[in-house]
């Protein structure tokens, strides 16, 4: 990895259960609860050690501050790394993280999709980690490069892939689809945010269709546990939560 460039926005650094990360100061969800908790997203993480091996390849889409790539670079140094992320608020503390935690990570400042695009970031001032892609507004505050993972990653594959991308995850999988086919065994643990799928004018019982249609095998993770739901159980137990509640699917070929 290139030296990562100064950053000049406020930052503080927090203690962690993969090392000390530095976090914008003005984050109100990831920073608060990792001051108090030294972790990010317990079940999530548990459930991505579970896949690792040794010579792991790990694609973090949506890859924030760089929690979850230097979580797997702890656990499996041998492995590697490719980090996804757009947003430039979050751009140049992940390659700070990165340089500390997983030096070997490559890291690619764009947009994962279906199609080569440009497209909008909708930001959120108070939660840095909600940054949504949006594909049909026609002014922004930043704009950001979109590309097919087929594109940017053409010929390789993955073992492990993380996408949590705030409603986009359907968009950056039909954007893989030569590379789920490619891949002899790949797993994906992927947010299921039925809020956000609607803001964007889509249904949530449609994109777990179209995970099906990619002829994955499909598990709920739930309360750490792993369990088979159907498509309305699932959605259901998204709604109990309230209107920002969501599950990670374990997607498995």
């Amino acid at each position: 990895m290139r030296p990562p460039e100064p950053y000049t926005g406020r930052a503080v650094r927090v203690a962690s259960d993969v090392g000390d990360l530095w976090m914008p100061a003005d984050d109100q969800v990831m920073l608060p609860y990792l001051r108090s908790a030294g972790t990010w997203e317990t079940s999530e993480g548990e459930l991505i050690a579970s896949l690792l091996k040794p010579n792991t390849r790990f694609l973090d889409v949506g890859a924030n501050i760089g929690y979850f790539s230097a979580f797997v670079a702890r656990r499996c140094p041998q492995g590697t790394i490719d980090a996804v992320e757009p947003d430039v608020r979050n751009l140049d503390l992940l390659r700070l993280n990165l340089w500390a935690h997983a030096p070997h990570a490559q890291i690619w400042p764009v947009a994962l999709g279906n199609a080569r695009s440009v497209v909008s970031l909708r930001l959120d001032a108070a939660n840095w980690g909600n940054t949504r892609v949006r594909t049909d507004e026609p002014a922004a505050a930043q704009l950001a490069a979109m590309v097919p993972a087929d594109e940017l990653f053409a010929g390789r594959t993955f073992d492990v892939i993380k996408i949590d991308v705030q409603g986009f995850e359907s968009d950056v999988m039909l954007g893989m689809q030569r590379s789920l086919r490619a891949a002899r065994h790949v797993s994906l643990v992927v947010e299921f945010f039925p809020g956000a799928i609607e803001e964007r004018g889509e249904r949530p019982l449609e994109v777990l269709g179209r995970y099906r249609d990619l002829g994955l095998d499909r598990v709920v993770s739930v309360r750490g546990k792993l369990e088979r739901l159907s498509d309305q159980e699932t959605l259901s137990l998204c709604r109990d939560a309230g209107v920002n509640g969501f599950v990670n699917l374990l997607l498995r070929k």
